[in-house]
């Protein structure tokens, strides 16, 4: 990047916005650094490039410059807290979530539903049951939140992977939104990790009454079924494909540095 070039500060949170969505770490550390010594011209205060700043780091991995960033930032808004919440989350630090979630509110900054997604979705990640109870009842009652489908998500998600799966059918049959083959994927997902066949065969249904032309659904179903022994309707259900012509899409992926596309079964010599 040019010395001799000046740039506005909402260009640089445009280019450091960019950064993180390709996911182009030099171009955006380079970003950092004429933010830094530029800093007397740009002026300091600007939380919402500082706040991308955040996220930058979290999207590549370095929650140590997150965390420097945040720190750097002298009036924290709420959206500079939430983002360095979810940076936390993203990369498994749950105590640390909660730990900034306290810091904020002795702070007096109110949370909003984002922030209790992100807190929510770390205890998912760190396994803190008892803590995402506890966050879920204070976004509802202390707050007066509404939660929205992404909440119950990672509620159903942090209950399956402890083993909780009845109460996270619960959740979904009592929560006031139309649950959707997310949720009910990671009810099954944790099915699978506990061996739990009767609920998995129950959300596997749910999933395939939800999209039943998703062939990924049906060998879901079909995988389901053949754990538990039931043979017969393994093949059913494989009839059923082949009469409906269901088939797996192979899978694809793309280098963009080398400019090549793969499929699976696909070989490049």
């Amino acid at each position: 990047m040019e010395s001799s070039l000046a740039f506005t500060s909402n260009a640089l949170q445009g280019l450091v916005i960019s950064c993180t969505e390709l996911g182009a770490s030099r171009f955006g550390k380079a970003t950092h650094g004429y933010i830094i010594r530029n800093n007397n011209v740009l002026g300091s205060g600007n939380s919402a490039l500082e706040t991308s700043l955040i996220k930058f780091y979290a999207r590549c991995g370095n929650v140590y410059l997150a965390e420097r960033c945040f720190n750097s930032i002298f009036h924290k808004d709420i959206v500079s807290w939430s983002s360095m919440i979810e940076a936390y989350s993203s990369h498994g630090y749950g105590r640390e979530a909660l730990v900034l979630f306290n810091q904020m509110l002795k702070e007096g900054v109110r949370p909003n539903g984002v922030t209790f997604l992100s807190l929510l979705s770390a205890c998912s990640h760190s396994g803190l049951v008892s803590e995402a109870r506890g966050l879920f009842d204070c976004m509802t009652r202390k707050f007066g939140i509404s939660p929205e489908l992404g909440h119950y998500t990672c509620m159903v998600d942090v209950l399956g992977r402890s083993g909780n799966l009845e109460e996270a059918v619960k959740v979904i049959r009592d929560m006031k939104v139309k649950p959707d083959g997310r949720i009910w994927g990671a009810v099954l997902a944790s099915c699978r990790t506990h061996s739990n066949s009767k609920i998995a065969y129950f959300a596997a249904q749910k999933l395939m009454e939800l999209e039943p032309d998703n062939v990924g659904y049906h060998v879901v179903l079909s995988n389901v079924q053949a754990g538990d022994g039931r043979w017969g309707s393994v093949e059913n259900i494989r009839k059923s494909m082949v009469e409906m012509n269901m088939q797996k899409s192979p899978a694809w992926s793309c280098v963009p540095e080398i400019g090549s596309s793969l499929v699976s079964a696909d070989r490049r010599d």
